[in-house]
């Protein structure tokens, strides 16, 4: 349950950084990979906001290729996943947004997973990610 100060906090990390794309990535960054982040309302409410406003532009096709690479490792082959990565985000020409996404957030949080518990966090993280553009995504 979440206390009234988390929400007090959350409505102000909202309010002052809404539409701040850098601040979604430090969040995730330094904290999807810990496992014991406090509140979990807040980091699937983060995500699913991260969704809406950035990713809504995205193919269903490319986050499914993601999630199925990220689901074929496991966390001492992830490192492995950072040159596949480049290339896809160095054929994407048109969105920007699924470039950024694989540059400033998967490969700098692929390159701090070093053991099962981190990699069960990033995989965790990407599911919610493939969830939420279900729902939002135009296409």
């Amino acid at each position: 349950m979440i206390t009234t100060k988390n929400k007090i906090v959350t409505k102000k990390w909202r309010r002052a950084n809404s539409k701040s794309l850098f601040n979604y990535y430090d969040y995730f960054n330094n904290y999807v990979l810990k496992q014991n982040y406090n509140d979990k309302v807040e980091f699937i409410e983060r995500t699913e906001e991260y969704v809406r406003d950035y990713l809504r532009n995205v193919s269903n096709s490319q986050i499914r290729k993601l999630h199925g690479a990220f689901k074929s490792e496991n966390y001492q082959s992830a490192i492995k996943l950072i040159p596949l990565l480049m290339y896809i985000a160095g054929k994407e020409k048109g969105n920007r947004d699924y470039k950024d996404m694989i540059t400033r957030l998967l490969i700098p949080m692929i390159k701090k997973i070093n053991d099962t518990v981190n990699w069960e966090n990033f995989q965790e993280f990407f599911t919610s990610i493939l969830a939420f553009h279900k729902y939002y995504a135009h296409n």
